[in-house]
C-alpha cells in the first residue's frame, strides 16, 4: 500500500495529512523520511503550530520527535486514533 504526503496550510497551523504508509522493503528508513521531512517543512515554512492524526502504529514517532499527542477515543470501529501537534 502506497500513500502520498501532503500538506494544508493555512495563517495558524499546518496539517499534515497520509505521512507515507508503506509496505515496501525499505520499511526501515520510514521513521528517518518522516523526520526529515517534518525538519524540511518546518524550515521551510512557517507556522506556529503543525497537527497530524495518526493510530497506535506511528503515535510514538510523532510523540519523540516532541508532538503533543491527545487520544481522539476510538474514531473507527476498534481503531483509537491520535492528535498529535507541535508548537513551533
Amino acid at each position: 500500500m502506497k500513500s502520498v504526503v501532503y500538506l494544508v496550510f493555512n495563517n495558524q497551523a499546518i496539517l499534515l495529512k497520509n505521512v507515507l504508509k508503506e509496505k515496501e522493503p525499505f520499511l526501515h528508513r520510514i521513521p528517518a523520511f518522516r523526520y526529515k521531512m517534518i525538519s524540511f517543512i518546518l524550515e521551510k515554512y512557517s507556522s506556529p503550530f503543525m497537527f497530524a492524526e495518526t493510530d497506535k502504529d506511528a503515535v510514538d514517532f510523532y510523540k519523540n520527535y516532541g508532538f503533543k499527542i491527545v487520544s481522539l477515543g476510538e474514531k473507527y470501529l476498534g481503531v483509537e486514533r491520535f492528535q498529535c501537534i507541535l508548537k513551533s
